[in-house]
């Protein structure tokens, strides 16, 4: 222990030279920082120059193959077969389904005999009606041959028949006149047919033309409400402007129908009235002596019959409304022929591009039904590209088509140049914020690129080449006030400028800055903020400029930084 004591006190002793040692050298770097600190002003500064300035709008969207098919079958049935699998490379034309064909070929068997029985039951009744015809023509001429039996009945007297004829004189009655009048019935009755047909065939043909043309325009206009949807509200009119068309052509053909229905008629009740006598021409009857008493038409002992005075004829069990139905019947019938041949045709399922499979959702023995949104096969076909966004509803305004865009997918850290192609015109709610759907249409982009994967999407919206930009970091915001901190003698001065195009780099100054000033970026002097303050804005509501000191004449209210020179 005693060895231990002059240790210690040799120790205490040689405590304060030390510490006035480092004393000494404190205050040597004090003096250095003070002298440097003097000619260095502690702000990081930029200078104002040209440049070209491009301001965009960016978010997370999502990129799908432009040229991608959902295949489906167009009918009903039971799957036979599927040759294809996920990613599998098909050709155009390529096979990659079917459905049992042996139902579907009886359907179409079954069409075809329905087809048959209504062209039978047409072809029937148009023929009754052309029996009725006949059979006014014979009653006619039966009754003429009636009354010549007639006037030779009367024993010693010979009586003839005379017609006048136009210029005078007279021509002996043979029966001709009203065999001829019953042809030309029978000729009219049959063009009545043939046009009331036509007409039935016209109004089913455009019958079928406007459900057709409905069906399609109700795809096109419920396409073009879906947000984002490449089809124009201007597709839609006209697809309905179309249905109008075919809506007036119906009423056009029904209209025609009808007048047909009513000449039918005219003509059948035409030949169903000819009268006994054969011709509606003045006939006179010259008698000799012993005659019978002119106008008597018969006597014992006539072969001739009077018959009745429609001349033996029938009014027509088949009517013209009937026939026009038998025609509306038969080309139902051909409807469903039609029909049955598309869907046979359907059972085979074959993609119109070359591709890579991408999806499928068929197997073997199940039950599909017509236009199924999951039984399908997914087939995407390389080359284009197109990127799908939603832009927030304070920026959508900036956006327009033909504007250039930067798509930068999840898959690479190239990007793909792209243009914007369509703005979808009603918004959407995202997380409580609303956006427009914007779609981007991108080039052949050589990229193994999946269906439905993420990509950054930049789009630019407006660009400038200006003669004046700052770092866009040295512009604060107020409102519609923007603010610079210009550099002057060492000392940020507070100041005003216009501010054109913004990009997330630099900001086009058009006033109030000119080339070369240089603008205060930070001060690294200035502690760092907390989460509770805001320096900028404190100063701001002080009056003081960005970067100013208290008693340096960066005061707003003094000194008039903003706006000054």
């Amino acid at each position: 222990m005693p060895d231990r004591v002059p240790a210690v006190r040799r120790v205490a002793r040689s405590t304060p030279a030390r510490w006035a040692a480092v004393a000494v050298v404190v205050a040597a770097l004090v003096a250095a920082w003070t002298l440097t600190r003097s000619s260095a002003t502690g702000y990081r500064t930029a200078t104002a120059a040209p440049a070209t300035v491009s301001q965009t709008v960016s978010a997370v969207g999502t990129i799908q193959p432009l040229d991608q098919d959902t295949l489906a079958f167009g009918t009903a049935g039971v799957v036979a077969s599927v040759p294809v699998a996920v990613g599998q490379q098909v050709a155009a034309g390529q096979v990659v389904a079917t459905l049992a064909a042996a139902p579907l070929q009886q359907a179409l068997d079954a069409a075809q005999a329905s087809l048959a029985s209504a062209q039978a039951k047409l072809a029937a009744d148009e023929a009754a009606q052309a029996a009725t015809s006949a059979g006014t023509s014979t009653g006619a001429a039966a009754s003429t041959a009636s009354m010549a039996g007639t006037a030779g009945a009367g024993g010693t007297a010979a009586a003839s028949l005379v017609s006048f004829v136009p210029g005078g004189g007279t021509t002996p009655g043979t029966g001709s006149t009203g065999s001829t009048g019953g042809s030309t019935g029978s000729t009219s009755i049959s063009t009545a047919q043939a046009d009331l047909v036509a007409a039935q065939h016209r109004l089913d043909a455009a019958e079928a033309t406007e459900s057709t043309d409905l069906a399609a325009a109700t795809l096109t206009c419920r396409d073009a409400l879906v947000p984002g949807a490449t089809t124009s509200a201007s597709a839609c009119t006209a697809a309905l402007a179309t249905v109008t068309t075919d809506q007036h052509a119906v009423e056009t053909d029904l209209a025609a129908v009808t007048r047909a229905e009513a000449a039918l008629a005219a003509a059948l009740a035409a030949a169903t009235t000819t009268p006994s006598t054969p011709t509606s021409r003045p006939t006179t009857t010259t008698t000799t002596a012993g005659a019978p008493a002119a106008g008597r038409v018969s006597s014992p002992g006539s072969t001739g019959s009077t018959g009745p005075a429609t001349g033996g004829a029938t009014a027509p069990s088949v009517t013209p409304e009937q026939v026009a139905v038998d025609q509306a019947d038969v080309d139902q019938a051909q409807v469903q022929v039609d029909s049955a041949q598309t869907d046979l045709a359907a059972a085979t399922l074959a993609t119109p591009m070359a591709g890579t499979v991408a999806a499928v959702g068929l197997t073997t023995g199940q039950s599909v039904a017509a236009g199924s949104t999951s039984a399908t096969i997914v087939v995407l076909a390389p080359g284009s590209y197109q990127a799908t966004v939603e832009i927030p509803v304070a920026s959508i305004g900036a956006v327009a088509t033909g504007q250039h865009a930067e798509v930068v997918p999840d898959a690479t850290d190239g990007a793909l140049a792209g243009t914007v192609a369509a703005i979808g015109a009603l918004p959407t709610s995202a997380s409580g914020t609303t956006v427009y759907p914007v779609t981007i249409a991108l080039g052949p982009a050589g990229l193994p690129l999946n269906s439905g994967g993420s990509a950054e999407v930049t789009i630019v919206v407006r660009t400038a080449t200006a003669e004046v930009t700052v770092p866009t970091s040295a512009v604060h915001t107020f409102g519609s006030r923007h603010v610079v901190d210009r550099l002057v003698n060492g000392t940020p001065v507070a100041t005003v400028v216009g501010v054109g195009v913004v990009g997330p780099v630099r900001t086009q100054v058009t006033s109030g800055l000119g080339d070369g000033a240089p603008v205060v970026l930070a001060d690294l002097s200035a502690p760092l903020p907390s989460s509770t303050s805001s320096p900028g804005l404190v100063r701001a509501i002080a009056g003081g400029g960005f970067g100013a000191r208290a008693g340096r004449g960066g005061a707003l209210g003094g000194g008039g930084a903003l706006g000054g020179g």
